[in-house]
């Protein structure tokens, strides 16, 4: 009895090694592009994002090499991230089939961590913006971004985060610079976000933000203006700027060149600080007629050149 259930496991263990083997013969990327279509898991975009990998040959022979606790080859972890990027499941799928030799999920969300994520202006969206930037050039064509800012309210609360070392909610200090000078550590109640859109394609990113307590239309300034300069210096061209109609960014933009003064001859652009090309200011129109209403709704009645517009005619 006990020699026939040696027997039945060593045939166990035979089979396991026989059904890993199967599980790992998938030779190239077309077969998990064909797989994941099957099992419809992969859109056309996560296809074309995974024949990117159809030259790497070498990718699942350095796959099944792979032992636990080793560190991933570069190709294996840009071919893990990419997959999970545009759909965990079907990374889910594909780990599978490989027996799990991709790396755990958790593991990928790890990697992801040491994206900088620090107050200013974003080194590694500059980066982004500048590969672009050089796609773009090499088709004859320019990189043309509107740039938009939001201020969004937050909890006041400051933090501990023991794994970068840093108090999170602390308002960011514009006079870093000046040294010897004790800087007290205030809590944010808001966070100023500027952001990147192409103008030609569909496509966004964050370059910047800060966490503060309150800023003026100088330092506002002072930002949108660093920004030009970075985005200019890696071949980047804005061409517009979008805000709310705060107080504050009105005087921003009035700061920067425009002029949005009652009683005063309106200029709604603004010079490149380095090429002098215009660069116009958009009010949200959203926002915009959010106000209006707001204003509508608290005084009742608005006169227009067509009559008075009235609060009840909504109600009504």
């Amino acid at each position: 009895m006990k020699v026939q259930i040696l027997r039945y496991r060593k045939q166990v263990r035979a089979l396991r090694a026989k059904e890993k083997r199967s599980r790992l013969k998938v030779a190239n990327i077309e077969q998990i592009c064909t797989a994941l279509q099957k099992q419809r898991l992969a859109t056309a975009e996560t296809n074309r994002a995974l024949q990117s990998f159809a030259a790497e040959n070498a990718l699942f022979k350095q796959l099944a090499k792979h032992k636990p606790g080793e560190p991933y080859n570069p190709v294996i972890q840009a071919f893990a991230q990419t997959l999970h990027f545009y759909s965990p499941k079907a990374y889910t799928y594909v780990r599978r089939m490989l027996h799990n030799k991709l790396p755990c999920p958790r593991t990928i969300v790890k990697w992801y961590e040491v994206v900088d994520g620090d107050q200013g202006i974003n080194d590694q969206a500059v980066k982004a913006v500048q590969d672009k930037a050089a796609e773009r050039a090499s088709q004859g064509k320019s990189l043309i971004l509107g740039m938009s800012m939001d201020e969004m309210g937050m909890r006041k609360q400051i933090t501990w985060d023991a794994h970068s070392k840093k108090l999170n909610g602390v308002a960011y200090r514009f006079d870093n610079h000046l040294d010897g000078k004790p800087q007290k550590v205030t809590a944010a109640k808001s966070a100023l976000f500027f952001m990147l859109t192409s103008q030609d394609e569909k496509w966004k990113i964050p370059i910047a933000y800060y966490l503060v307590d309150s800023i003026n239309a100088a330092t506002q300034k002072d930002i949108i203006l660093e920004i030009l300069k970075k985005l200019q210096g890696v071949g980047a061209t804005v061409i517009s700027l979008t805000f709310d109609g705060t107080r504050t960014n009105i005087s921003t933009a009035n700061a920067l060149g425009c002029d949005f003064r009652p009683d005063y001859p309106l200029r709604v652009s603004f010079s490149h600080p380095c090429t002098g090309a215009p660069i116009f200011a958009i009010f949200d129109p959203v926002h915009m007629l959010k106000l209006v209403r707001n204003t509508l709704c608290s005084q009742g009645t608005l006169l227009t050149p067509s009559g008075p517009a009235k609060w009840q005619f909504l109600e009504s």
